[in-house]
């Protein structure tokens, strides 16, 4: 039977440790570029809007739809 001596106990104990540590760092990288994407997918859908907005003619812009009535 194949028992472990302390120093390669330790020797793997170490390494997870160490790619846990680049996993955890990864991670929080990733984290930080999702949040990033996100925040400029709605800054571009928001000007995308108020570019749209700005080209229709300023009647419909406004919503000041005038109404004459059956008169």
């Amino acid at each position: 039977m194949n028992t472990f001596s302390q120093v390669k106990i330790h020797n793997i104990t170490w390494k997870l440790f160490e790619k846990r540590k680049r996993i955890t760092e990864n991670m929080e990288l990733r984290r930080k570029m999702v949040e990033s994407s996100y925040h400029m997918q709605l800054r571009n859908d928001r000007n995308s809007i108020q570019s749209h907005i700005a080209h229709l003619n300023p009647a419909r812009a406004g919503h000041s739809y005038r109404h004459d009535g059956p008169n």
